[in-house]
């Protein structure tokens, strides 16, 4: 029997701060915790910030420390608390999951065997070219690591051609958690649809993602409204996620207005209400923007709506066509021009509820587990341990 490694995950996102980069820790330290290893979270409390959907991971240790969103100023103070906890064990592996815990090691000699570090688009940016990144010399602590992970091949490419001394670069993409491919319950259907107050007459378009410009909600909006009138008839475009811009938000709303496309803003939904989201749409539209300085990486939601055997329509910007087999899963729409996403969307709602379709989506989220995320991270070995 192999000896589990103690791993200490080091990240400055986690439950219950609602956020991608929290749900990604959280997830694979449950997955390297199933695999029999000895798994440390090292997270702040996020007492201002907080979603209480989460609950600390089966077989995870979270220590906490005071703090809530990074900033620069507590870059020497967040080193030192790094130093202190490397000295509370011999660890095996060093997992620095997110830049700033990263960027707390530009001074710190690591001693653990391993040593990995996971960097997300908007990280590789802020490495390459954020000021305060570059005064603080936050680019040095990348050489402490080995691998480099990365969720999606885009981000990856970017990592390589930003620093292309760093010898060993890995690509690991995202699971699907297991609740996706659930039956949602009855009474989360009937919720989630007097939340949005459509019938089962109605098809649906759904948008899964904060509100924010490069995510194409107003892209996709413009397409609709290019369908003949009788596609439009009984038509509801869905937007789920947080506002973080309420002037974008006011874009979108009073797009759909003048474009004459009923349209509803759900905000932020509990996972049993998303389940049913996905379930009742007809299809799942990202139509990524292409926005100076923002990255659109590996697209989970993508694989949950693929779960519940929901395809997509998405554009082929940065890291989304690496999530959907077009023309199997969904569809790959070259450009933005709202004519030709008008004739893909199209396609998708002609298609809705095809069986052929529907597994063929489900076969595909199958593929992406958060076991297989941990493997690639952590090392092959990881799955050998009993």
């Amino acid at each position: 029997m192999t000896r589990g490694k103690r791993i200490l995950m080091l990240t400055h996102e986690f439950p219950p701060y609602p956020g991608g980069v929290g749900r990604y820790c959280w997830s694979l330290a449950a997955a390297a915790a199933r695999a029999g290893h000895r798994v440390t979270v090292l997270a702040p409390v996020h007492a201002k910030h907080r979603s209480d959907q989460y609950r600390d991971p089966p077989g995870v240790e979270v220590v906490h420390f005071s703090g809530d969103l990074f900033h620069f100023r507590e870059l020497q103070a967040l080193e030192q608390l790094v130093e202190d906890t490397l000295a509370t064990d011999q660890w095996d592996l060093v997992h620095a999951a997110d830049w700033p815990m990263i960027a707390a090691f530009r001074h710190i000699q690591i001693e653990a065997a391993e040593r990995v570090a996971s960097l997300h688009g908007s990280d590789v940016l802020l490495f390459r070219h954020s000021l305060r990144a570059r005064i603080a010399r936050a680019q040095r602590a990348l050489r402490r690591f080995e691998p480099l992970v990365c969720n999606s091949a885009y981000t990856a490419s970017l990592l390589r051609n930003g620093f292309p001394d760093v010898p060993d670069i890995r690509v690991a993409p995202l699971g699907v958690d297991t609740q996706w491919f659930h039956e949602p319950s009855a009474e989360a259907v009937e919720a989630y649809r007097l939340r949005i107050g459509c019938t089962k007459h109605d098809r649906i378009v759904l948008t899964v993602a904060r509100l924010d410009e490069r995510k194409g909600h107003l892209a996709t909006l413009a397409a609709l409204a290019e369908l003949p009138e009788r596609e439009r008839k009984n038509l509801v475009y869905v937007c789920v996620g947080r506002s973080v811009d309420r002037a974008y938000e006011a874009r979108i709303v009073e797009a759909a207005t003048t474009l004459g496309v009923r349209t509803v803003l759900t905000g932020t939904l509990a996972d049993s209400e998303l389940l049913a989201a996905y379930r009742t749409a007809d299809v799942l539209a990202l139509c990524g923007q292409q926005v100076p300085q923002k990255i659109e990486g590996f697209g989970l939601v993508l694989l949950e709506a693929a779960a519940q055997g929901l395809p997509a329509v998405v554009t082929n910007v940065q890291a989304l066509p690496e999530v959907v087999v077009n023309g199997t899963t969904g569809w790959v729409c070259e450009g933005n021009d709202p004519a030709r996403l008008a004739v893909v969307l199209s396609m998708a709602l002609a298609s809705s509820g095809v069986s052929e379709l529907r597994e063929a989506c489900i076969a595909h989220a199958r593929q992406f587990t958060w076991d297989r995320c941990a493997a690639l991270t952590y090392g092959q070995e990881l799955a050998a341990v009993a």
